[in-house]
């Protein structure tokens, strides 16, 4: 028996009854330690206190105990958030510290979970686990097709590989590069506007590396766009909601492109867009071919003039624009002047004077 305020006692040198809080019963494993899964590292003046603190804390299953501490010294107790696992390599031969593994609890305590790393989960979207050590970050995972990572966390490519998903997901692309997108039915969506939290009258730079929040307004960047273009064939796709006090019809509409590719940075991210089909009109074809301008990068075909300094946006400018989805957000359908806002001029009904209350672009592959 420990002579203390906690005291232990142990059958056949084994099993330790643990008390003074509750009943719960502890396996002694002599001359082993469990290394890993440990949420706390604790100085106490007994046994009975590793414990006693092991059992109030609901995320602690097991615990190490430093053995042979100098009389009046204080002894280490390292709390561990799961139980040992049978034949885990975690539990090693150690001559200073003994594990003791919780064996019973309470009637309604949780099931104790397993030093296992496998059993925590750690493979995202349907990967395998495999147990590769002794440490939580021991594990390999066996990744399902259109994902990598170490934890199969990357979606390769774009949003594709996982037609049902609606969400956000971290993109890997063939280049290396890897970034966050919003994701919807297989579609990968390049930015969108809803609510003019967001400010796009920004810089080149800025429109190279994206901007906001991918669930919320944003915009992908051009040299991620650019990096998932290189991939493979695409499809664009512009969906659009009017404001409902304008009346137009249809309220919602969408303008689909059976093809869609941009040059890199070196060719000013140039576009080429085509075959339209849809219910919102075709106002990309004349910004078919162009360069992207920004008010500090005029690449458009305007002579003397910067077409996104002019009409307020960035955009794939010509001399200027029938759209110009970056353009000023009005909190109304009327525009304050002449295709300064977000514009999409061959919409029915619409004009150079409207400013639409949504506007999305996103791609599929084809």
């Amino acid at each position: 028996m420990v002579a203390s305020t906690n005291y232990v006692l142990c059958l056949f040198g084994m099993t330790c009854a643990i008390s003074s809080v509750t009943s719960t019963l502890y396996k002694k494993i002599p001359g082993f330690s469990l290394h890993g899964y440990t949420i706390d590292v604790k100085n106490v003046k007994s046994l009975g206190k590793c414990g006693e603190i092991c059992t109030a804390n609901s995320a602690c299953f097991s615990f190490n105990f430093e053995l042979g501490s100098p009389t009046g010294m204080m002894s280490q107790c390292e709390l561990k958030y799961c139980s040992l696992d049978a034949n885990n390599s975690a539990l090693v031969p150690d001559a200073t510290m003994t594990y003791y593994e919780r064996i019973s609890g309470e009637p309604t305590s949780p099931a104790i979970p397993l030093c296992n790393t496998c059993v925590h989960a750690p493979c995202q979207n349907g990967g395998t686990c495999t147990v590769a050590g002794p440490f939580p970050s021991n594990f390999t995972c066996q990744c399902l097709q259109n994902f990598s990572g170490t934890a199969c966390e990357l979606q390769d490519g774009d949003c594709g590989g996982t037609p049902t998903y609606t969400g956000v997901s971290t993109i890997a692309t063939s280049d290396g590069r890897i970034f966050e997108a919003y994701c919807d039915q297989g579609w990968t969506y390049v930015f969108n506007r809803f609510d003019g939290s967001e400010n796009f009258n920004r810089s080149w730079v800025e429109f190279q590396q994206g901007f906001g929040d991918v669930n919320l307004e944003h915009f992908i960047g051009l040299d991620n766009l650019a990096s998932i273009l290189n991939q493979r064939s695409y499809k664009a796709k512009f969906d659009l909601v009017t404001w409902p006090s304008s009346n137009l019809n249809p309220a919602t509409g969408f303008a689909e492109f059976s093809s869609f590719t941009m040059a890199n940075a070196s060719d000013k991210y140039r576009i080429n867009i085509g075959g339209y089909s849809g219910t919102a009109g075709d106002s990309m074809s004349f910004q078919n071919g162009q360069q992207f301008t920004t008010y500090d990068q005029d690449n458009d075909s305007r002579d003397n003039e910067n077409c996104a300094v002019t009409f307020k946006g960035a955009w794939w400018h010509a001399s200027c624009h029938y759209s110009s989805l970056f353009g000023i957000y009005e909190q109304e359908p009327t525009c304050r002047a002449f295709a300064l806002c977000v514009c999409w001029a061959n919409y029915p009904g619409g004009n150079h004077h409207y400013s639409f209350k949504e506007a999305v672009m996103k791609l599929h592959r084809v």
